[in-house]
């Protein structure tokens, strides 16, 4: 082989490599951009299920936190009439709880 055509081959070379590098640098930019878009997509569908993943928690834990007021509010109308039919066992939990607050307060000093 002759300088000539060794330099030939190698400016064929040279230039062969470098189209390859720019399609490949054309490539990935494109893959990155598809990459972007399907990432953009993707979060805004889960974004959206979240959201009413979320709605639904928040309109179950309403439900649920007005059966539990509804409940709480049955329970201190029986213990309303428990007291007003036999105040004496309500007295004496007072008084006890009284005589053990007083003792660890005693305690502490």
């Amino acid at each position: 082989m002759n300088s000539l055509d060794q330099r030939n081959w190698v400016s064929e070379a040279r230039d062969d490599i470098g189209e390859r590098v720019v399609s490949l640098g054309r490539n990935v930019a494109a893959m990155s951009h598809d990459a972007g878009r399907n990432g953009q997509k993707m979060a805004t569908r889960y974004g959206r299920q979240l959201q009413r993943s979320a709605g639904d928690l928040a309109d179950g834990v309403m439900q649920g936190g007005v059966a539990v007021a509804h409940e709480v509010g049955r329970q201190a109308q029986r213990v309303g009439r428990v007291v007003r039919n036999d105040p004496l066992p309500v007295i004496a939990v007072a008084v006890a709880v009284a005589c053990v607050a007083g003792v660890l307060i005693s305690r502490r000093r």
